[in-house]
């Protein structure tokens, strides 16, 4: 945290091995609480970063100095996971699974085939807990989706940042749950509707609440976009 009174010119060194996407300069209050609302422009300082040093103005105020990083995921039974936000990345997924599919097994669809099985997709796998859902395209479609920056809703997704905490929070997960449906599960659906085959399968977490807010958003929504699950 940096609390400063008059202007100032600070050299901080910023404790991360990862890639930094965010160093965000949030308004805070005499206490040490993090206070703002939807209008307030949250400075972002991460372009003033280099060779892990922020070299930065900070202006007259209260502030809070919040860094974020991107972790990749590194998994116990595979390797990495694929952003299942990234249409390209999805779009990619069914030409060699789908498509490779109907290709070969086409004469079997509706009547020995039945259904595409889809085992435990998820938006979330993470080494960290303190962590969150991220693609790199989640902030221009939360601006697009919301009219104000996603750097303004971020800290809330964290901390009790005022009376606009829950709509931070609910936006963040309306927009991270349009991508989700729009990037994987509805083209996998219209793809297996096309050809008389179902999509099936199972959510991972879909039996443990506070795993599946963070791994599916929306049991309901995501489920409504397959024939049977």
């Amino acid at each position: 945290d940096v609390y400063k009174r008059q202007p100032d010119r600070v050299t901080i060194e910023i404790p991360t091995d990862e890639e930094v996407v965010f160093v965000l300069l949030v308004p805070t209050d005499e206490s040490g609480r993090l206070r703002y609302d939807s209008r307030t422009r949250i400075r972002d300082l991460a372009g003033k970063v280099k060779d892990g040093l922020l070299r930065a103005r900070i202006p007259e105020g209260t502030w809070s100095l919040l860094v974020f990083a991107r972790t990749f995921f590194k998994g116990m039974f595979f390797g990495g996971y694929v952003d299942l936000m990234n249409k390209d990345a999805c779009r990619l997924f069914i030409r060699y699974t789908h498509d490779v599919y109907a290709k070969r097994l086409r004469k079997y669809y509706g009547r020995t085939i039945k259904g595409i099985f889809t085992d435990e997709p998820s938006l979330f796998h993470s080494n960290r807990p303190d962590s969150i859902q991220w693609s790199p395209r989640l902030p221009r479609e939360f601006a697009r989706d919301h009219r104000y920056p996603f750097t303004t809703a971020l800290p809330g997704l964290f901390f009790d940042v005022g009376p606009e905490t829950v709509k931070f929070r609910c936006d963040f997960a309306r927009t991270v749950l349009r991508l989700y449906l729009e990037a994987f599960y509805r083209p996998i659906y219209e793809h297996c509707d096309r050809r008389g085959v179902m999509s099936v399968g199972h959510l991972d977490a879909e039996g443990e609440w506070r795993r599946h807010v963070k791994e599916q958003i929306d049991f309901f929504a995501v489920t409504g976009q397959m024939h049977y699950a």
